[in-house]
């Protein structure tokens, strides 16, 4: 006789007719549990909750720029949440701050090509290009890449003298 399988997210999630939860006892929290079971997601989305909303307050206050605060929330939430950096803690900051970097670098690049709409799609084409071909290495290059790149294109997208690459990047 087969074992019968734990509820899927969608049979946990169902209710019957009296309005009782058909997966004996689980709530909201044990349909979390079912569905990340180390709590992973849960960390990261905390993570990104409680850091965001500072870094925008940090760029608001600090650096004076509000046009910064776009970029303190767009790198926090690029590192913390997009970024999938795993393994032991001294190579995971390692690969955090490489990226902070790079991401930095291209913040720079980017509001230098927001001026002009030809030189901002052929600087994302050519950025997304280099930084999609490390990848094929794997590992950490691979985790950083679409946080790497949603620094260049929000650099590029709002269009900023080249004067404003100091706070953007201060922010970032």
């Amino acid at each position: 006789m087969p074992k019968p399988h734990p509820p899927g997210p969608a049979q946990a999630a169902q209710v019957d007719s009296a309005g009782e939860d058909r997966a004996a006892g689980r709530g909201g929290l044990g349909v979390l549990r079912v569905q990340d079971p180390g709590g992973t997601s849960l960390r990261r989305a905390a993570r990104v909750a409680l850091v965001v909303p500072l870094m925008a307050a940090f760029a608001r206050s600090i650096v004076g720029d509000p046009g910064a605060a776009l970029f303190a929330v767009f790198g926090a939430f690029a590192l913390l949440g997009l970024a999938d950096f795993g393994g032991p803690t001294i190579p995971r900051a390692r690969a955090y701050a490489i990226t902070t970097l790079a991401g930095a670098g291209l913040v720079a690049l980017g509001t230098l090509a927001s001026g002009n709409a030809w030189s901002a799609v052929a600087g994302t084409v050519l950025v997304a290009f280099v930084v999609q071909l490390p990848g094929v290495f794997g590992g950490y290059v691979v985790a950083a890449q679409t946080a790497v790149l949603l620094a260049f294109v929000v650099a590029v997208s709002v269009p900023s003298p080249a004067g404003a690459a100091g706070a953007r990047v201060a922010a970032w």
